[in-house]
């Protein structure tokens, strides 16, 4: 991971963490957007670097279901890879974990049910 984008993550972190500055439930959701757009293309290298990795499991949990299967559905050809790395394996838990739970309650005309099941169908068939 280049350092802009180490320290682009880094700040994520120090906003959105325990000790978060961010309190507007309308501004966190612009940052974990925008945060989780800058992971386009950098799933892998994002999900396998440790202080990354972290960061990327704040925003699974904290994402709404569009971002978690947009998400899921990018990282999901190189999932075995993220997936046995020793960080990218909390980021692929994480994942699954979450996309469960919005299975529990789908809703298949949801704009966010096909991209989730395709990713999903996509990990399967890459693992």
């Amino acid at each position: 991971v280049d350092v802009n984008t180490m320290q682009y993550f880094l700040e994520i972190s120090s906003l959105l963490g325990t000790q978060s500055s961010v309190d507007d439930t309308e501004e966190r959701a612009t940052l974990i957007a925008n945060a989780l757009e800058e992971t386009q293309g950098k799933e892998v290298e994002l999900s396998c670097e440790k202080a990354c990795s972290r960061v990327l499991e704040m925003l699974i949990h904290e994402c709404n279901a569009n971002q978690l299967a947009s998400f899921l559905h990018r990282a999901s050809l190189k999932f075995p890879i993220i997936s046995m790395d020793a960080s990218g394996s909390h980021v692929a838990e994480t994942l699954l974990k979450a996309a469960a739970l919005l299975l529990h309650d789908y809703d298949e005309e949801a704009a966010w049910f096909k991209t989730l099941k395709e990713g999903l169908n996509l990990i399967c068939r890459v693992i």
